[in-house]
């Protein structure tokens, strides 16, 4: 205990002597150097630092190339549809004909021609073969100035035999013009002919028409369209050298004693009468007529000649009777009445 105490005491000793600035004669301990008085000797903070460098940047490229085997395509060996090319035949024309009413053609070389309508500007034509019964027809003729190009193709066709089928319309270029066409084929136990008909606007308020129709056993086919398109393709238009026929604007206009037809002539106005009649038609342009004069009538000292008058209005009938008055004593330019169109110049003549 006493030896505890003496090295305790000794110790004692020692550190006050290290205080006063003695310090020892050999290094028995460490000398740590204060930072400030009164101030605790810090705790060493060991601050450990891991710097580890890694680089995973793993690249990984998954794009499989599949290369498949090819597959058997098989091609069919397909012949090909023919295509019909319907050539025409070969149709021979002959001279040219010109009419006073704006137009020229040729017609077929071996068709016949019926001279005797030429006057109101139609020309008909039908084959020598009686086994084709084959009939062309080109006139010209004159509508109301409100008429349309679609209004004088529904007439014409009118012309056309019962029973008809037709194919729609189709626009035909004729002489540098543009028209209208349309085809009919027979319907079978109604009609027995089929055929086809144009219908070009002239100048002024006429109308020009071609048309081909086709009968018996041979109805419209490569032959009778043949000779319809070279017969069109030969057509030529220019300013007509006749005066078109007028409409009486007067609704009474020959169809009444006070204001008839004054058709001039005297003693030789009969045959006025008679092509006057011969050169009007019915509202479609060229409805047959039926006449026949049935007296006469005595008004204000003039002699009026009283003629019944009716047109075609189906094949084969005739509808209601018209009575129209005329004064052979009188001439003014005739006009077609009320319900009548013209055909041509049906009045060559003039005040005598």
């Amino acid at each position: 205990m006493k030896i505890k105490l003496t090295l305790f005491f000794l110790l004692l000793i020692m550190l006050l002597a290290a205080c006063s600035g003695g310090g020892f004669p050999f290094d028995l301990f460490v000398t740590a150097t204060p930072t400030a008085s009164n101030t605790p000797v810090p705790t060493s903070t060991i601050t450990q630092t891991s710097t580890r460098t890694a680089t995973l940047t793993p690249t990984i490229t998954l794009t499989p190339t599949i290369t498949r085997t090819p597959t058997v395509t098989f091609t069919a060996s397909i012949t090909p549809t023919p295509t019909i090319t319907v050539t025409p035949l070969p149709v021979q024309l002959g001279s040219r004909l010109k009419s006073p009413f704006g137009y020229s053609f040729r017609y077929p070389k071996d068709y016949i021609i019926n001279p005797f309508e030429e006057l109101d500007g139609i020309y008909s034509f039908y084959a020598p073969d009686p086994e084709i019964i084959t009939s062309l027809i080109i006139l010209s003729y004159e509508y109301p100035s409100e008429t349309s190009l679609d209004q004088a193709l529904d007439k014409a066709l009118k012309q056309t035999p019962q029973g008809a089928v037709y194919e729609e319309s189709v626009p035909l270029t004729i002489g540098g013009v543009e028209g209208l066409s349309v085809a009919w084929s027979p319907d079978v136990g109604t009609s027995q002919s089929g055929g086809r008909i144009a219908v070009i606007p002239q100048e002024g308020n006429r109308f020009f028409k071609l048309s081909i129709e086709c009968s018996g056993s041979y109805f419209w086919g490569s032959e009778a369209s043949a000779v319809f398109l070279a017969v069109a393709d030969s057509i030529t238009f220019f300013k007509p050298e006749v005066t078109s026929c007028e409409w009486a604007e007067d609704e009474t206009y020959g169809l009444t004693p006070e204001n008839p037809i004054r058709i001039g002539g005297g003693g030789a106005g009969w045959k006025r009468i008679e092509d006057y009649l011969d050169g009007i038609s019915g509202p479609g342009g060229r409805e047959p007529l039926r006449f026949q004069q049935v007296g006469s009538v005595f008004v204000e000292g003039i002699t009026l000649d009283v003629y019944l008058v009716r047109y075609e209005t189906e094949v084969g009938t005739f509808g209601p009777y018209t009575i129209l008055f005329f004064d052979r004593s009188t001439y003014e330019r005739p006009k077609a009445p009320a319900g009548y169109t013209c055909m041509g110049e049906y009045f060559p003549f003039g005040e005598l």
